[in-house]
């Protein structure tokens, strides 16, 4: 089961309840490949799935994009790094591909 990991800025003044629920509709997708778009305002992270690599070709099929804040996007970073260091103290170090 995935480990969350809520990283707050500011000291609570008093406990908080997380409620998280799912919109209609949700959508849940497999991508193995992200590509991440900047400018001032925000970030732009498009998410597919690589499908084909030939020697002079690379095939990805784009399924979703999601854009958010600058803000959120360093937020984001965080909670990535966190759940990549727990991941890899449960797991063991995650290789990194050359042929990525």
């Amino acid at each position: 089961m995935p480990t969350t990991k809520h990283i707050q800025k500011a000291k609570p003044t008093k406990e908080r309840v997380v409620e998280i629920t799912q919109g209609t509709p949700f959508v849940s997708t497999y991508a193995n490949n992200a590509q991440v778009q900047v400018n001032y305002f925000d970030f732009r992270i498009s998410f597919g799935e690589l499908s084909a690599i030939t020697p002079n070709k690379v095939t990805i099929t784009n399924k979703m994009q999601i854009i958010m804040t600058p803000e959120h996007a360093k937020l984001l970073s965080a909670i990535l790094n966190a759940n990549v260091e727990i991941y890899e103290k449960q797991f063991g170090a995650i290789r990194e591909s050359k042929d990525l």
